[in-house]
């Protein structure tokens, strides 16, 4: 984690817009409205304390571990995730963080946890998209709503039958029963397998809720950090940015480093329709950055030492 932050130390520094983002937050500090700020960082402890019960919604009924410990596991995990692309570190920093006998079911409960959130994440954000473009169209393109929500529906359709029926198509295909070779692999890949088909639907839907309401909290996040910035957006642009700039910063593959310069150079691009102030809409991005993942992953990592 150090040197990834020595390298977007290196790379933001070298273009000299480090040096400037310093100041414009201390001037904001001085004579922003600050509790846009305080907004943004009291609803940061909120977004991983929902990411921890629906981590725990499924674990009922085999998990051992408390509410404290499942929290320190899942900052666990959003420190690996620092060094991994997208949130495959997620899944290393909570294996580090649970009971060893619980090791493969946990990983199954972090699967379906990810999935409910993923499922929020392309629900809502393929139509922020479609209206990101219309507004980057300037009125050459207009958007049917009709059609889209009906597209939006049938896909979260096909997500959720997705979900109930491929774990019970991997379970009886061949080269998963428990025989040799890679028996062990097989076994634990199929406790996983087990403890997925054993979610019934209103489990999942709960997790889909708990997923919502991360996702709304981030939005409301993402608009108080633009406001204390200065950035004054009418309530559907935000909400069209918000949507926009999360999925694809979810869905594009970056290693850790590029993810962070991505970040800047995605946020640019959309709120740059309607501002010009490049280096607030740097800072807007890289605070909330600091705020809701590069503090709690410093804290996560500390719980992953201690462990260890």
């Amino acid at each position: 984690m150090l040197l990834l932050l020595i390298s977007l130390w290196h790379e933001l520094g070298g273009k000299g817009s480090l040096a400037k983002l310093g100041p414009i937050f201390w001037l904001k500090w001085q004579k922003g409205d600050l509790h846009w700020f305080f907004f943004t960082l009291c609803l940061m402890p909120f977004n991983w304390f929902l990411e921890t019960k629906k981590w725990r919604l499924f674990q009922q009924g085999w998990s051992e571990m408390q509410f404290w410990e499942s929290f320190k596991a899942v900052l666990g995990g959003v420190a690996a995730s620092m060094l991994l692309p997208n949130r495959s570190g997620d899944y290393l920093g909570r294996w580090m963080m649970v009971p060893s006998v619980e090791r493969e079911k946990q990983m199954a409960a972090t699967l379906a946890a990810n999935y409910c959130q993923l499922l929020v994440l392309f629900a809502a954000g393929l139509p922020a998209l479609l209206w990101f473009v219309q507004y980057y169209a300037q009125g050459h393109w207009h958007l049917d709503w009709h059609w889209l929500l009906l597209f939006d529906l049938l896909m979260l359709l096909a997500l959720l039958f997705l979900a109930y029926s491929l774990p019970a198509l991997l379970w009886r295909q061949p080269f998963l029963q428990e025989k040799p070779p890679l028996l062990k692999l097989k076994v634990r890949i199929r406790q996983g397998l087990g403890v997925i088909m054993g979610f019934d639907q209103t489990l999942l839907w709960q997790g889909i809720g708990l997923a919502l309401l991360r996702y709304l909290i981030y939005a409301f996040q993402y608009y108080c950090i633009l406001r204390f910035y200065g950035l004054f957006l009418p309530l559907d642009a935000a909400l069209s940015g918000v949507g926009t700039i999360y999925l694809l910063q979810t869905a594009l593959p970056f290693p850790p480093l590029a993810a962070l310069l991505a970040r800047g150079e995605i946020a640019l691009l959309v709120w740059g329709i309607w501002s010009d102030a490049d280096l607030n809409i740097l800072a807007a991005s890289y605070t909330l950055f600091t705020l809701n993942l590069l503090f709690p992953a410093l804290l996560g990592l500390i719980f992953i030492v201690k462990k260890q």
